[in-house]
């Protein structure tokens, strides 16, 4: 059976409230400084518009932890934090299993690779000249050309375009931030 707060003309006492509320004395001063708990007199407060304004308050609160008021949106904000904590834990995760390498280092290390590759095409024509004796001054020209458009088409992303999504990206391809997307190609200018 619940017990009845003493009721006298003059209002509860606090301890008759904290009672009430289940909970202490201070607690009940405190929602009294708020404004929850109606104060008719020291030490005495109006039981009934004081539990229905705390009945008001809680429901205040566990709407916000429900997510019913989209500005006080506890939930959601829970949520989402929790997912991006999550989304770091498995990124730190994987870095430290070697899943996973810095943006830095990759393009240091393509950086080293994608010289070696454009020397070797600029070489070409050489190569070719060399091996290929009957080739007209004309042919040698144009073989460059076409290397020289190769590389500037790759130096404006003509012929593969990376998209940057993140500072931390997968060695696995198509698994990680970075995506290649092909794009048209631009050789047909030069082919007229």
């Amino acid at each position: 059976m619940a017990v009845k707060p003493a009721m006298s003309p003059a209002g509860a006492l606090s301890s008759d409230l904290a009672q009430l509320f289940d909970c202490t004395s201070r607690q009940v001063e405190l929602l009294a400084q708020r404004g929850i708990v109606i104060r008719v007199g020291r030490g005495r407060y109006n039981a009934p518009l004081s539990t229905r304004n705390y009945i008001r308050h809680l429901r205040e609160q566990a709407a916000a932890r429900v997510g019913h008021d989209p500005e006080k949106d506890g939930v959601a904000a829970n949520v989402k934090y929790k997912d991006a904590s999550t989304r770091l834990l498995e990124l730190r995760i994987d870095k430290e299993a070697g899943a996973l390498l810095l943006a830095e280092d990759v393009r240091t290390a393509w950086g080293a690779i994608i010289r070696q590759v454009r020397q070797f095409v600029l070489g070409l024509p050489g190569q070719m000249a060399f091996e290929l004796p009957s080739l007209t001054p004309h042919d040698r020209k144009t073989i460059e050309r076409i290397c020289r458009d190769g590389l500037d088409d790759v130096a404006m992303a003509r012929g593969w375009r990376w998209l940057r999504a993140e500072r931390a990206i997968s060695p696995s391809p198509g698994a990680g931030p970075i995506q290649r997307h092909p794009l048209p190609h631009s050789r047909l200018k030069h082919a007229t």
